[in-house]
């Protein structure tokens, strides 16, 4: 029997070591893809949501624009104590001197921010967003605290905003 002396070719050890090495190889890089991508949801998910805040906040920048006094509804003007659902009156000269008051009620109902004003209600947040966790308090001073607590509902991702509006005395 004739041996061959210039045998060419992989051994079947040498074969398994390289595709171990290349599993390990795309698994890693799999791994390295996957928290990319997941870091991009995340990073567009926060700013939406920094984005849909930046909306609600100048909406209710132009509602408390000429603030003159905050009921709650129901009607209990407790100190820091947070309520929901207020009326935010501007109370105003008419033609003839005497006073004329516009009111909007700004309510969180259902996760939605929603503002009625002349009897017209509407929704200042996206129907992606609940805002079930806002809460509103007046402080010692008179001053009207909002937390504005918004989730996105598909990637639970949370941003709060705090604010303080002052009323206007006259």
């Amino acid at each position: 029997m004739k041996h061959l002396q210039n045998e060419k070719g992989v051994t079947l050890v040498e074969l398994l070591a390289v595709m171990a090495m290349s599993i390990l190889v795309v698994g890693v890089a799999y791994q390295i893809l996957f928290s990319m991508f997941s870091s991009i949801d995340k990073s567009q998910a926060n700013t939406m949501l920094r984005n849909e805040a930046a909306a609600i906040m100048l909406e209710l920048d132009e509602i408390m624009l000429n603030l003159d006094e905050v009921e709650t509804i129901p009607i209990d003007l407790n100190v820091n104590v947070p309520f929901d659902h207020f009326r935010v009156l501007d109370i105003r000269e008419n033609s003839s001197g005497l006073p004329k008051t516009l009111s909007t009620e700004i309510e969180v109902a259902n996760g939605e921010l929603l503002v009625t004003y002349n009897g017209s209600s509407r929704t200042i947040t996206d129907s992606s967003i609940n805002a079930s966790n806002t809460t509103f308090t007046l402080d010692k001073d008179g001053r009207l605290r909002v937390n504005l607590h918004i989730e996105d509902n598909a990637s639970s991702e949370t941003y709060t905003v705090f604010k303080i509006y002052e009323m206007e005395n006259e």
